[in-house]
């Protein structure tokens, strides 16, 4: 995930939070 590379911690938070949100742009992306 890319994403954890580009923010860091603060995106491994944002990304626990937002696991829904990131699990259906990733579903329609893939």
């Amino acid at each position: 995930m890319p994403i954890y590379g580009k923010t860091g911690a603060n995106g491994a938070v944002l990304v626990r939070t937002n696991q829904v949100i990131l699990i259906g742009v990733y579903g329609d992306k893939q």
